[in-house]
């Protein structure tokens, strides 16, 4: 597929965001919008965002409780 496609397809799902987001809600319609921005990128968006909020969560225990190895506690 040439990069103009791509970049039109993609055009056309961030216009649909806000239909995604009016008919199936806040939550749904982030899902469907970034499954949909995969598919035109062929990437994986879903699982990048997965990844990260994980990383997010275990920065935050380690913000909060320490990494034992490292502060000897």
């Amino acid at each position: 597929m040439s990069d103009e496609l791509k970049d039109t397809n993609l055009v056309e799902v961030v216009k649909r965001n806000g239909d995604f987001r009016k008919n199936y809600g806040v939550l749904v319609g982030a899902l469907l919008y970034l499954r949909s921005v995969s598919a035109v990128r062929g990437g994986s968006v879903f699982w990048n965002a997965v990844i990260a909020l994980a990383a997010a969560g275990v920065t935050a225990l380690l913000q909060k409780y320490g990494l034992p190895i490292i502060t000897g506690h």
